[in-house]
């Protein structure tokens, strides 16, 4: 039995009752706080750092867990992405590789959204890594003939269906004349806050057209551009 004042460092202890259907973990805190949860399927992801990954790695997949690795390349892009900073943080560490893992499990979860007859993909724009994996939201969309909907016109260019929001291209244009006052010795407290100030709707009528769906004339005389 270990003893709870063998050492040094705060300790936290979990307990899990392994059953059938579900699992059942008790988490006590150092400062005597619990956590009870149940789950029922476990996914695993850490970020490979030397070698000290290796001993855990290799004793979950032997307990039988599903294990992956997140590459210290795209944790970095999508860090510096998401925080738009590159100091070392252990929370943002993690919770970076959380998000990494949930995109790789897209097709498992576009899957149950087909099994429940999802009518629609609406791709929001909280997640700077799904415009890194547009093709692959367009491409599941488009395989389950599912009209699908996003927040930049990069999808549609892709096949997607249709998009309303900031034009991208001009918003990067937009900042990198920002950053050349800057370079130019301007003072950046005295620059005024800049927003998106061009925003598009983009339809594509192919797609709409190889998914059965009639564009009303109406919506198509607003749009900004309509794919052919």
């Amino acid at each position: 039995m270990a003893d709870q004042d063998s050492g040094t460092e705060p300790v936290v202890w979990m307990g899990i009752d392994i059953a059938k259907s579900w699992n059942a973990a008790l988490v006590e805190h150092p400062d005597g706080r619990r956590q009870r949860f149940r789950f029922q399927h476990c996914r695993i992801a850490f970020e490979p750092t030397g070698d000290y990954h290796r001993p855990l790695g290799y004793r979950l997949l032997r307990e039988g867990f599903d294990v992956c690795q997140i590459s210290s390349v795209a944790g970095a892009r999508y860090r510096d992405a998401m925080f738009n900073s590159w100091d070392k943080n252990d929370p943002k560490d993690a919770e970076v590789i959380l998000r990494l893992l949930k995109q790789g499990d897209l097709p498992a979860a576009m899957d149950a959204a087909v099994r429940a007859h999802a009518g629609a993909l609406f791709v929001m724009p909280d997640d700077p890594l799904m415009l890194n994996i547009r093709a692959r939201l367009v491409e599941i969309a488009a395989r389950n003939q599912m009209p699908d909907f996003h927040w930049a016109r990069e999808f549609v260019e892709l096949g997607g269906l249709m998009s309303y929001g900031e034009n991208l291209r001009s918003s990067y244009m937009a900042a990198a004349a920002y950053m050349d006052k800057i370079k130019k010795g301007a003072n950046p407290a005295m620059l005024p806050v800049e927003q998106p100030n061009r925003f598009e709707l983009v339809i594509n009528l192919k797609t709409a057209k190889a998914l059965g769906i009639t564009i009303p004339q109406a919506v198509l005389l607003r749009a900004d551009e309509v794919v052919q």
